[in-house]
């Protein structure tokens, strides 16, 4: 692993501008890509973000330009803001055509994170797998007269599957003081055993009900296929927890819940520097593993209904597909995306004083659950 140790605590921040700019570079180069493969007039293709430093070169009448702001880059084509009824414009094509062009940037997004996911499990980095695994049995538990031993993986407990350690501790709980089916894969063999967990004055003070310690199933990946592999099961956990939060946050902003803290505890640019920073100084590991998950975040995001983001030119498709070919006017349309745009840097601005706040009154980055 490289040591990026040294970075110091005032420096350490700055990793977030090459971390941004894969991102949103490789974002755009989706929709670059895409615009070309459906014939939509090009441009510009920029690295980096206005003002421009420099033209770099000039290709069938694309500008490849190099600009002052390392975050990223961008592609200007015809039809987003202005040329609206110019030949080859992104407004002149069908709404499939106009769907995919806008989906590239997000998907490339999707594609990116399982490859950097597999980047960090070929490295040796263990992989926690959907099973839970005994690893201490304590002598004379009912665990170990039921015939339970370290390194057993449990297939079932009770009637239940699990797949967390919190779903094994609930149900043995459910069970104390009385007879509990347990079903446990030891190698190439299943056996089904049952014990009683003991009740609240049966067990000792240093032990649990069954007597067991348990962990998640780890595995490291054997080889780069496997570390693929790994990588989408990772990249699908993700984006499941990532869906689950956002509802939360929803309904957080529907009703807030009295002790929600502000923003719904949201990180903006400010907070992403700050842990993007934190990570980069523990290695280069931790800080793929953070642009992996980054990665699903601009997917997620960008894909939300909100004017000025992917999904909120996507409405306009969907809109236009459902009243069978009769579009909003584009111009009214680009103003619509103006004011979201406008709206959504505001957005970044209150979430960033609430950053900057944590982080002047030394508020902790990860604070304790």
């Amino acid at each position: 692993m490289i040591d990026l140790s040294f970075l110091s605590n005032k420096l350490a921040w700055l990793a977030v501008i090459p971390v941004l700019g894969v991102l949103v570079f490789w974002h755009e180069l989706g929709h670059f890509l895409a615009a070309l493969w459906m014939k939509v007039k090009v441009e510009e293709f920029g690295f980096g973000y206005p003002p421009r430093m420099a033209t770099l070169f000039e290709r069938k009448g694309i500008k490849f330009t190099l600009n002052w702001l390392p975050l990223g880059g961008f592609v200007r084509m015809v039809g987003e803001e202005t040329g609206f009824d110019t030949e080859g414009s992104l407004t002149s094509k069908k709404p499939y055509q106009r769907a995919i062009v806008l989906l590239a940037g997000p998907l490339m997004n999707l594609i990116l994170a399982p490859i950097l996911y597999a980047v960090v499990f070929s490295s040796g980095v263990p992989y926690p797998l959907g099973k839970v695994e005994i690893t201490t049995v304590v002598a004379g538990s009912p665990a170990e007269q039921a015939g339970i031993l370290a390194g057993d993986q449990i297939v079932m407990v009770g009637d239940v599957r699990p797949t967390t350690t919190d779903a094994v501790r609930e149900t043995i709980v459910q069970y104390r003081g009385r007879l509990m089916p347990i079903i446990v894969q030891r190698g190439d063999q299943t056996y089904s055993l049952s014990l009683t967990p003991r009740t609240v004055e049966e067990t000792p003070t240093d032990q649990g009900a069954a007597g067991v310690g348990i962990q998640r199933a780890l595995v490291t990946a054997s080889g780069f296929g496997q570390a693929v592999t790994m990588g989408i099961q990772r990249s699908g956990e993700v984006v499941i927890m990532m869906t689950t939060g956002l509802g939360e946050l929803l309904r957080n902003v529907i009703a807030p819940a009295p002790d929600a803290p502000p923003m719904g505890g949201v990180a903006g640019p400010v907070g992403i520097a700050r842990i993007t920073g934190e990570l980069a100084r523990q290695g280069l590991l931790p800080l793929i593993e953070l642009t992996a998950f980054l990665s699903l975040n601009f997917f997620i995001i960008n894909l939300l209904p909100l004017p000025a983001l992917d999904g909120g030119r996507l409405v306009f498709v969907l809109l236009e597909a459902i009243r069978r070919g009769k579009r909003i006017p584009p111009e009214r349309e680009a103003l619509v995306h103006l004011v979201g745009m406008m709206g959504l840097l505001a957005l970044m601005l209150v979430i960033s004083y609430f950053d900057l706040a944590a982080w002047w009154s030394g508020a902790p980055l990860f604070p304790a659950q």
